[in-house]
């Protein structure tokens, strides 16, 4: 590859991410929308974006199943890509059959649950954008990164292919060495 080759490639792909943030960039609400405008994206928020609805709302994008696939790091919070439930929305578990889905991964989910948690996931994010305190701002990056992941798992679970998830299956018998032949 020559020199120019790679100042060529280098200038589309920063016109690539230019074009992609201008997409992402808020845009103003529909007139028939209460708020004039949509507030500014919290920083790290735009990378779980996918769009604005008609009435100004941020959606998710789907996240990619390598995102949620991801393995989780140390500290606050459960930064994997397959966090557990901590709470059901509210209009689950109304019907019949309906069980609680808490302490669960979102692997483990049914996709009609994933949905209705990306969805108040989303309404939260919006909630958040349109508060007044600027302290709080940073949750939106949260929301909207929950609402990402159950998306992606529900279209990873809707797929017909799809296998259950390596942490979800259970070791098989006589995996690894048995109690015996560990030296200590």
């Amino acid at each position: 590859m020559t020199p120019e080759d790679f100042d060529r490639r280098i200038a589309l792909l920063e016109a690539a991410v230019a074009r992609l943030m201008r997409e992402a960039a808020p845009r103003p609400a529909s007139s028939g929308s209460s708020s004039s405008s949509n507030p500014a994206l919290p920083k790290y928020a735009a990378q779980w974006l996918d769009c604005w609805d008609e009435r100004g709302y941020p959606r998710a994008r789907v996240a990619a199943i390598h995102e949620c696939r991801a393995q989780g790091g140390g500290g606050k919070g459960d930064w994997s890509g397959d966090p557990l439930v901590k709470k059901d929305p509210k209009n689950w578990g109304q019907k019949d059959g309906e069980l609680s889905m808490i302490g669960k991964h979102y692997s483990q989910c049914p996709v009609a649950y994933l949905k209705q948690v990306a969805s108040l996931e989303e309404w939260k994010a919006m909630k958040t954008m349109q508060d007044s305190d600027t302290t709080q701002q940073k949750w939106v990056q949260y929301n909207l990164r929950a609402a990402s992941l159950a998306r992606g798992w529900a279209a990873i679970i809707s797929d017909p292919s799809h296998t259950p998830y390596a942490s979800d299956a259970a070791e098989p018998e006589g995996f690894g060495p048995s109690d015996d032949e560990i030296p200590f």
